[in-house]
């Protein structure tokens, strides 16, 4: 499974490239505003000149004909020819022009805010190389709507948890069906746990925070850092 940053700050995906661990990115006008990146393309840039990232999402202007999505595209693709997706939103003209940036221009698209496995099966239809499925969004929604299960025994996974897997599972079992070529891209990532649900439903790749990302490194015990300091401690009685 990859790992993406997903983030418009260029210094902490440079970082997060230096493990090696990191093979792409995902943006949006929310992380740049976030990030205070009024120059979205310069930004671009700047992290396709990062080594080891095999992609970076770049979204259009969502409120735009299918025609000038395709047209915008063709521009945000230009910043880096092979490495920039062009990311596209979940309705007609994005799915369309999705199709068109692929068999006209061989440009690769990231369909985002998916939020049903019916969404995800028209964005691989439509050639889309992502299908970013919106984890914490959905799982903030579903809570909203039917509340937390308080009565669900310790250690079970709550119904907007449950739904979320069988969404992401459905997703994957269309994939695999159908042999698409699409990846299952599992986005809005809020914590580890979303990352490891990810995992176990079989997605591509996970878009995740730079604090999660981090936090991926330990455990929730503390236990990974208290060995190490335990073996530091024993090794100085270590002569050779």
């Amino acid at each position: 499974m990859k790992i993406f940053l997903d983030t418009c700050n260029v210094e902490s995906v440079r970082n997060a490239a230096d493990t090696g661990l990191i093979s792409g990115v995902t943006t949006n006008p929310t992380l740049a505003q976030k990030a205070g990146r009024a120059d979205y393309r310069k930004m671009l840039a700047q992290m396709c000149d990062i080594i080891g990232l095999e992609s970076v999402s770049a979204q259009v202007k969502e409120d735009q004909t299918a025609e000038n999505m395709f047209l915008e595209g063709i521009e945000l693709e230009s910043i880096c020819r092979g490495k920039i997706a062009v990311k596209l939103p979940m309705n007609p003209h994005g799915l369309t022009a999705a199709k068109l940036l692929r068999r006209k221009k061989g440009i690769n698209t990231n369909i985002t805010l998916v939020f049903r496995p019916s969404q995800a099966l028209l964005a691989m239809n439509a050639g889309a190389d992502f299908v970013s499925y919106f984890m914490g969004r959905q799982e903030a929604k579903l809570k909203e709507k039917w509340g937390e299960d308080q009565k669900a025994p310790s250690g079970t996974k709550s119904y907007a948890e449950s739904q979320i897997q069988r969404d992401l599972e459905r997703m994957v079992n269309y994939k695999e069906r159908y042999r698409f070529g699409s990846q299952i891209l599992a986005a809005s990532i809020r914590n580890v746990e979303h990352v490891e649900l990810a995992a176990d439903c079989g997605v591509d790749a996970v878009s995740v925070p730079p604090t999660v990302f981090w936090e991926m490194f330990s455990d929730n015990l503390g236990l990974t850092e208290d060995g190490i300091k335990r073996f530091l401690k024993d090794r100085e009685f270590l002569t050779g």
